[in-house]
């Protein structure tokens, strides 16, 4: 039998004592962010037994996400078309600048004009798509609740394509967070990894969505957990893990 294993969530010393709505919250923030639900062992178990290559290495089929949806698609379009030192840096501005330490509420960013999000968090022309998105969900338009329990990825996939900004990368990484793996976030790292890990030579960003979805058809429906396993095992031996 495995050793069990045990979660320790520290809060400040100083902090007042949590409620028992305080300790729900904060469990339901945990099993998200770690996907530990019953459907997320369902997953887990079924990416090893496709995966055996990778299982054998250590556990698999668990992506690390934030608390809530909201977060996670602002962080989407923090993802986008920079490196991932920027993307840290506008994160942490968005957590300074407008949530006082912590990452901003829909509620929060909805009130901030889209110009004064660009000079304090350094955003660019994310910007409006983030603005808009706080405001759609402020206003109702946009059922954050709705999305995330819905179980058809095409239906998922239909949704997340009608979010204002979200491209192809977009939506397959909301796709993702959702626990839809079937799209594979192609993009310049996705190119590099096909190129050196998998011989792809003429792989390159313009075809690169079709050579991944073509490369990992076989896992199906469970592509996207493949490449990131993979992708990730790649950084690992070449900086250690």
């Amino acid at each position: 039998q495995p050793a069990a294993r045990r979660l320790e969530v520290r809060v400040p010393e100083k902090a007042p004592r949590l409620s028992g709505a305080d300790l729900e919250a904060l469990r339901r923030q945990i099993v998200r962010m770690l996907r530990l639900s019953d459907k997320d062992d369902e997953v887990a178990e079924q990416f090893a037994v496709a995966s055996p290559d990778l299982a054998k290495q250590g556990p698999v089929g668990r992506l690390f996400r934030s608390p809530c949806l909201f977060e996670d698609l602002v962080k989407t379009f923090t993802l986008c078309n920079c490196g991932w030192v920027r993307s840290l840096s506008m994160n942490e501005a968005l957590c300074k600048k407008i949530g006082g330490g912590a990452f901003p509420s829909a509620d929060e960013l909805a009130k901030v004009p889209a110009r004064r999000l660009r000079a304090l968090c350094g955003v660019g022309y994310r910007a409006e798509r983030i603005i808009r998105l706080a405001r759609s969900v402020v206003k109702g338009t946009l059922d954050l609740a709705v999305l995330e329990g819905l179980q058809d990825a095409s239906e998922a996939e239909g949704r997340c394509s009608s979010i204002f900004g979200l491209g192809p990368y977009g939506v397959a990484n909301a796709l993702q967070l959702l626990g839809h793996y079937e799209l594979v976030a192609a993009d310049s790292e996705t190119a590099r990894h096909l190129r050196q890990a998998r011989g792809m030579r003429s792989c390159t960003l313009e075809n690169v969505r079709q050579r991944a979805t073509s490369v990992y058809a076989s896992y199906a429906p469970l592509q996207f957990l493949r490449y990131w396993t993979e992708l990730w095992r790649t950084y690992e031996d070449c900086m250690g893990g």
